[in-house]
């Protein structure tokens, strides 16, 4: 990857992620246009769902492998699965019954491949049952090869229509568990200390979907040892709750704290499970449960398709939890391949100046603390090298490249 093309996607997701833009059609919006740089269209292969904050429930992507007649969605999030009352993934856009939000979506995707450009609305839609839904959607094209439309990433925000005129997303709401057979052995001794958050006054829905998952958890403990079942319905609970946090952050926010739980961005279905099994659970088997969870997230799966998802993957939980570790040290490997670009635009880089090294044999690349000394010469007196931890300086290495990297292309140079 070139260090133009990592500079592109680096400012691409920073922009998916700016926390001052509300609308997360707008997010996916400027994303969309920053990925593409001077194409016609942004690389597919380039495009991270999860890179854009709040699309995942709202989201869908069509895929247009044999024509634009009818498209097979790729992807439905949860938000628009809970519309339909079904989850359309892997099916085609013909299957979607009318009076859905996705039933917009087949009324309008031609408009993407008739002007090669994102189209977005704003309207209001009457659903079978009659009632009123304000929706806000943005349809945006992407390619294989950078030159041929085939592939279509869109979302939809809504909610029902009351005194507000405003439109914003809907926290879709958690389906109930169904209880399924299961044919593994259930973990022993595992022991659910319910968690110190119980229901949170002026957070009734979501206290109450967390009351009702630490529920299922206690259920684990009591369950037939020989059976994984309770289990496995305990995580389903948990899986479809993380949707309605993802749905409603300030609400979860106060959950967390009321519990003396921290948010952890790598790791987003660890609060989740210590939420719902405790704290003081096995901490084996909650770091085991997050990453299973995880895993079926990576793999688009919806709360109505985890459970099985669990049950049939080979080795069940144990493996999704090897199978999401080897991807994230796959990842890896993909991050250090944008560092050493990172590092190698800053080993070219002129340097402004030089100071003696009191540490010499250390690390390439430090991080110093400075100061303007505040005389008329312009000059800045360096204080001293930072003993910072490696995943820091890293961090200031790809940040600082990555400025450099636009000011190159800036100036005709890169």
């Amino acid at each position: 990857m070139s260090h133009s093309e990592l500079t592109t996607i680096l400012e691409a997701e920073t922009l998916a992620q700016d926390p001052t833009e509300e609308r997360v059609t707008q997010r996916l919006r400027d994303y969309w246009n920053t990925l593409r740089g001077g194409q016609q269209f942004p690389s597919r292969a380039n495009f991270r769902m999860e890179a854009v904050t709040g699309l995942g429930p709202h989201a869908f992507a069509l895929d247009l492998p044999h024509g634009v007649d009818d498209p097979v969605f790729r992807f439905v999030g949860k938000a628009l699965s809970d519309d339909c009352g079904k989850d359309f993934t892997l099916m085609p856009l013909s299957a979607v019954p009318p009076h859905t939000l996705l039933a917009e979506v087949a009324r309008r995707y031609t408009d993407v491949i008739d002007r090669k450009t994102p189209v977005e609305f704003a309207e209001e839609h009457v659903g079978a049952d009659g009632s009123t839904t304000l929706f806000r959607g943005a349809m945006l094209p992407f390619s294989e090869d950078g030159q041929t439309l085939d592939f279509i990433v869109g979302a939809i925000t809504y909610k029902k229509k009351s005194s507000e005129t405003t439109l914003a997303a809907v926290p879709a709401a958690r389906p109930a568990a169904v209880p399924a057979a299961d044919t593994a052995r259930a973990d022993e001794g595992a022991a659910v200390a319910p968690s110190a958050v119980g229901h949170v006054s002026g957070l009734p829905r979501l206290s109450q979907s967390l009351e009702e998952c630490q529920a299922l958890a206690r259920e684990v403990v009591q369950a037939d040892s020989k059976s994984r079942a309770t289990l496995y319905r305990a995580l389903e609970s948990a899986y479809a709750f993380y949707f309605e946090c993802e749905g409603d952050p300030e609400a979860y926010a106060e959950l967390r704290t009321a519990a003396g739980i921290g948010l952890q961005v790598r790791a987003p279905f660890t609060p989740i499970v210590k939420l719902v099994f405790g704290i003081e659970y096995d901490k084996t088997r909650l770091s085991e449960y997050a990453t299973a969870l995880c895993y079926a997230r990576r793999n688009n799966r919806t709360a109505e398709t985890v459970k099985s998802f669990i049950e049939t993957h080979e080795g069940g939980i144990k493996g999704c939890v090897k199978a999401e570790r080897a991807t994230r040290r796959a990842e890896k490997g993909a991050r250090r391949d944008d560092l050493e670009v990172a590092r190698g635009i800053l080993r070219q880089t002129p340097a402004i100046g030089r100071i003696p090294d009191a540490n010499p044999g250390k690390a390439e690349f430090v991080v110093m603390l400075g100061r303007r000394a505040g005389d008329d010469g312009g000059t800045i007196d360096v204080l001293r090298v930072l003993d910072e931890k490696r995943s820091a300086v890293e961090a200031v290495v790809k940040r600082t490249a990555k400025t450099i990297a636009k000011e190159l292309a800036a100036a005709g140079t890169s």
